[in-house]
């Protein structure tokens, strides 16, 4: 299967202001495995934008300016078949939340 990479657009389904970026290197719909990956968290209201790697695991660190809770993520979009309206989850120490894949666009 061909690989492609593609940019995923993520919004918040509680919180249409929150959105994710990520770009991911894509086989069909699935991620390929074993690969860092890079992305952004924005809130549109107030434009803050925070980047933040993403293990092979799913794991977003937002790096050292976040210490404590703040600072890594788990989520489940590297192990599924991404489509338009798919549900990713997406959890801190704190809490989860639940986003939507609004968009999928072919980079190269």
């Amino acid at each position: 299967m061909q690989l492609y990479l593609a940019r995923v657009v993520l919004e918040n389904t509680e919180a249409a202001n929150e959105e994710i970026k990520i770009d991911l290197v894509l086989e069909g719909k699935n991620t390929k495995p074993g690969l860092d990956y890079f992305g952004v968290w924005q809130d549109k209201q107030t434009s803050v934008r925070c980047p933040f790697v993403m293990d092979p695991n799913g794991r977003a660190d937002f790096g050292t300016g976040y210490d404590g809770a703040d600072r890594y993520y788990e989520s489940n979009i590297l192990s599924l078949a991404l489509a338009i309206g798919l549900q990713v989850g997406w959890r801190d120490a704190n809490g989860e939340a639940t986003y939507r894949v609004t968009g999928i666009t072919q980079l190269i």
